[in-house]
Formats: structure tokens, sequence, C-alpha cells
């Protein structure tokens, strides 16, 4: 889900030697130190949304024949993977977007014979609101729904191995999330790429909102107690 920490994350997998490619840079007082997304890679699943007519924000389900009209939409992502990380060992692509897209997603880097590492981002629901209605004024309501509909479409549609990273957890422990994200994807020398510089990245101007606090929807909480059980 958006605001669920996907940025540091990612920053914290391109200090263990990731290919980010062309990234979105940082943007004062949202993402203060990068996105750490492809822009292109972002824009074409946003395209593939508005196709649907609909965006990053909306809380309906995909139609359900989406994968049948996403054909020329694959076809970029796939060109896009090519010639960004075709001479890579190790990449990294993030977007909040595809937990609702993976029906694409995973059989395109299985085309490409890319060996996937499936890391979610968790954040506690009221934090995600807050975040989302400082930067975007999005309602408490519809915070929720968002929230809620990122998870269920990825627990339903993911078809292999992941691992929960913890928002909360990472920002208390970040050289000790680190191993464990390196670990994952198999980099047997993290030891030489963890570094301070960790913890400086991971700052405590990164934390802006850190309430928790009880869920009253009986649903999102059912889910994120499964993902909080999950995670690293």
């Amino acid at each position: 889900m958006h605001r669920s920490g996907t940025s540091m994350h990612a920053g914290l997998i391109e200090i263990l030697g990731a290919d980010l490619g062309k990234t979105l840079g940082p943007k004062p007082g949202v993402n203060d130190k990068g996105f750490f997304e492809h822009k292109q890679i972002m824009r074409n699943n946003q395209y593939l949304l508005e196709s649907m007519k609909m965006s990053w924000d909306s809380v309906a389900p995909l139609p359900s024949n989406w994968i049948e009209r996403a054909t020329r939409f694959k076809s970029q992502a796939l060109n896009l993977v090519k010639e960004s990380f075709g001479g890579s060992s190790l990449f990294c692509i993030k977007d909040p977007r595809i937990c609702r897209t993976l029906k694409m997603w995973m059989p395109l880097l299985d085309e490409l014979n890319v060996d996937t590492s499936v890391i979610l981002c968790v954040r506690h629901p009221e934090d995600v609101y807050l975040s989302l209605n400082k930067r975007s004024k999005i309602s408490r309501k519809k915070a929720m729904r968002l929230w809620k509909i990122h998870y269920q479409d990825f627990l339903r549609d993911i078809d292999r191995p992941y691992i929960v990273v913890r928002y909360n957890n990472t920002t208390a422990d970040p050289l000790g999330y680190l191993y464990k994200i390196a670990d994952f994807v198999g980099l047997q020398d993290a030891a030489s790429l963890v570094t301070e510089e960790t913890k400086e990245f991971v700052s405590s101007d990164l934390k802006h909102n850190d309430v928790g606090g009880n869920i009253l929807d009986e649903e999102i909480d059912c889910i994120y107690k499964q993902l909080i059980a999950e995670a690293l």
C-alpha cells in the first residue's frame, strides 16, 4: 500500500547494490529522500489503471477481464524491464500499484526468466491514513478502503513465496532488517554493503506518523494481524 515504507525499503535495497533504473527524485514534504520508483514503469502502471478509468487511489475492484485488456501495457513493461535492467544482476522494481496488477507482473517477469523475490511492505492502517490525509487530503474512510483492497488483491493473486517487512520494525532496526532482506534475495556478501549509511538513510525524519491504535474495521484488522504475524 502507498505510504507504507515502500520508498524507504527500495532505498535500502539500493544500498545492497540493486539497480533501480531512472527513478523519480525527492519531493520535499512528501518523499524527502526520493520515491525510488522507476519513472516509466510507474507511469505505465498508472496508464494501465487509467485505461480502465481508474487511478492509484481507486477503491473499486479491477474489471474481471482487465488482464485481457492489458496486452499493450504488458508489452511496454516487458520492453522497459529489458531496456532498463537487461545488464543488471540485481534490480528492484518498486510501485504499490503492482499489489493490484500482480496477474500481469508475475508472468511478465517469468517470461524474462527473472528470479523474483517479492517483498511486501506493511504499515498500520491508521498511520497510512494520516500520511495520505496530510499529502493528498484523503478521508479516513477512503484510506481504509484503499489499504484493504491493496492487500486483498495481493494476497489473492500472489503465486510465489514472499516476505513481509513492517514499517515500524525497519525504522527501529534498519541494519538488522537489511540483513534479513539480503538473506531473502540471496546476497552472500551483505556484510560488506551494510554500513552506517543504512542508519543514516533511515533517519527519524522518515518516521512521520506512528500512532497505531485499534482498528475498528474487523476485516482490515484481520488482514493486518495476518500480515504482522508473517512479518520478519
